[in-house]
């Protein structure tokens, strides 16, 4: 056989290779996973989370509907009036249960929901100096997405790599919009995933901001192929796009699945503790649609 046959026989795999390559990845697509129009949380598609204090000592008050096709979460948050140190976290939204075999055929890659901020206030405490977790609201669009391979077992969450899209109220300041990628610090993951310092551009801070009644089209997409997670911002009004990515390879490795694989749509709240009176925080946000991205 000349060379020159078998230099195109190499260049026709090649192509192949290619070809089938883009195949794949035009495979991967966002589908509609909900919109709502059912009228109710359909509980085949959704599970219910929270974190809102004791029986005896409630601290948060949540609403959890479907209203006119949209998923409307509330979150009314307060602090103690115990001292004027630390603060209190609450949560509350929903899960996706259909997420497909961890880490194989049909995991979620990818995450989209069209997100309405109806209300957003937060109280803080003056004497407080409190600067870890201080009072704000957020409306996030969360995931884990693998283990860097810290996990030393099915009830350890160590290593777990969780991306966050967050629209976030903090006292007196700017609607920001903000992105990150966290790890989980140990085997329960508390008292939560901590920002990786060691990963360039992380957090992200959009330039673009929110605004009561404005909806915004977030998408999160993670591509293990090149190591990083790209978040995008969507007027769809204006049109106006605006996108960040998080490179973490070669700092964190997508060693394995996350030990517990969870994607969801919710609301966060902290509020500051205050000896002079409880402060209260809150957050109101509307999903219209909900879209995902699966492996093939």
């Amino acid at each position: 056989m000349s060379a020159r046959v078998k230099t195109s026989i190499a260049v026709a795999v090649v192509a192949v290779g290619l070809v089938a390559g883009l195949a794949g990845a035009a495979r991967a697509q966002f589908v509609i996973y909900d919109d709502f129009s059912g009228g109710v949380i359909d509980p085949a598609r959704w599970a219910g989370l929270s974190t809102e204090g004791s029986f005896d000592a409630p601290t948060a008050q949540l609403l959890r509907v479907v209203d006119n096709g949209s998923l409307d979460l509330a979150l009314t948050s307060w602090g103690s009036a115990a001292s004027d140190s630390g603060s209190i976290l609450s949560r509350q939204g929903l899960n996706i249960t259909q997420l497909g075999t961890p880490g194989g055929s049909g995991s979620i890659t990818g995450l989209k929901a069209r997100v309405t901020v109806v209300n957003a206030k937060a109280q803080d405490c003056a004497t407080n100096p409190e600067t870890a977790a201080p009072s704000r609201a957020d409306t996030q669009v969360i995931g884990a997405f693998f283990n860097d391979g810290s996990s030393t077992g099915p009830s350890d969450r160590t290593g777990d790599i969780i991306a966050v899209f967050v629209l976030e109220k903090a006292p007196g300041g700017v609607n920001r919009i903000g992105a990150s990628v966290n790890r989980c610090p140990n085997a329960t993951c508390s008292p939560g995933s901590s920002v990786i310092t060691s990963i360039p551009a992380n957090p992200a801070t959009f330039a673009t901001t929110w605004t009561l009644g404005q909806p915004l089209v977030l998408k999160l997409v993670w591509n293990p192929l090149v190591g990083q997670f790209t978040f995008t911002v969507k007027n769809p009004t204006t049109q106006q796009t605006e996108a960040k990515s998080i490179v973490y390879s070669p700092n964190v490795s997508d060693t394995a699945p996350p030990t517990l694989d969870f994607k969801s749509v919710r609301l966060l709240n902290r509020v500051e503790n205050c000896a002079s009176g409880r402060k209260r925080v809150q957050m109101e946000a509307r999903f219209d649609t909900v879209e995902v991205m699966r492996q093939p």
